[in-house]
């Protein structure tokens, strides 16, 4: 959903998905998925999982600095 936020018209609508996707990449909360040694306590195919989120979330990060 923020991702797709990021494609809005509005100004302050990317801007909020902005700052909320860069937030995850800190966000305490969200360390058992993406922390290393969090991660190796979950199974091969979570970690793949978790995994291609962050590197979804980079790329998505990385096309909205782009068309800023």
């Amino acid at each position: 959903a923020w991702a797709k936020t990021l494609g809005s018209d509005s100004k302050p609508a990317r801007d909020v998905a902005k700052k909320m996707l860069t937030l995850w990449q800190a966000e305490q909360d969200l360390a058992g998925i993406r922390e290393a040694a969090a991660l190796e306590n979950l199974s091969a195919v979570e970690r793949e999982e978790c995994a291609a989120l962050w590197n979804q979330l980079a790329v998505v990060l990385s096309r909205a600095q782009a068309n800023k």
